[in-house]
């Protein structure tokens, strides 16, 4: 082309910078996402928002947003629009969790723990993090599962996105999530280490659909 350079390859849908659907559970009260894994993951990643607790004063003090076998993560009310996030009772501090924005949350190893990050972002930046950790770690094979009711209620709010890496996703390239949401970079090639992502954001009534199909860049 005139600007010199090889032309570029049609970039793929998903990376975006902003997802257009999410999967509502705040409408949809019933039923479970349980995405199945036989293989060696070290990262779940998942981008969600709450209903806006001040437009829903009676939104449940603890909810459950993921669970990955035995490993629970909870979203838990403090006060006015803070709360904590949390991996198996172990809590994060206080960040802006329940006013209806999104955020981006991983579950990594990082060897003896698993490491719970959890960032906002507005226009383009970072405005917003906490993390937690907890001694566990990841199963071999098993299930990760959105909309359950252990540890706490079922999930009021959205979620647009859930991956699932073989490796513990450095900062830097979950950095890159949260500031650009549909970005999928890993630390060094994506196609070898995600290992799969279930698209919430399909333009689909999720409440009339029993199962989803993934994507696998691989």
């Amino acid at each position: 082309n005139e600007y010199g350079g090889p032309r570029s390859a049609r970039i793929p849908v998903y990376e975006k910078l902003n997802f257009d659907y999410s999967l509502d559970l705040i409408n949809n009260t019933a039923g479970t996402v349980t995405t199945n894994f036989k293989e060696t993951i070290n990262t779940v990643e998942v981008r969600f928002r709450t209903a806006d607790v001040v437009k829903t004063p009676t939104l449940p003090s603890t909810m459950n947003l993921f669970t990955v076998g035995d490993n629970v993560v909870t979203l838990d009310f403090t006060r006015g629009t803070l709360g904590t996030v949390q991996i198996n009772n172990t809590s994060s501090a206080d960040i802006e969790l329940f006013d209806g924005g999104y955020l981006t949350a991983m579950l990594r190893n990082t060897g003896t723990n698993l490491e719970l990050v959890t960032k906002k972002s507005k226009y383009g930046k970072i405005i917003a993090e906490v993390s937690c950790s907890a001694v566990a770690s990841f199963p071999s094979t098993g299930s990760v599962i959105i909309g359950g009711t252990v540890s706490g209620s079922r999930l009021q709010g959205q979620v647009q996105e859930l991956r699932l890496w073989n490796n513990s996703l450095n900062d830097s390239a979950f950095n890159n999530h949260v500031k650009a949401p549909a970005a999928y970079d890993g630390n060094i090639d994506a196609y070898d280490e995600l290992v799969y992502r279930i698209p919430l954001t399909q333009k689909i009534n999720h409440s009339l659909t029993s199962s989803l199909s993934g994507v696998q860049p691989k």
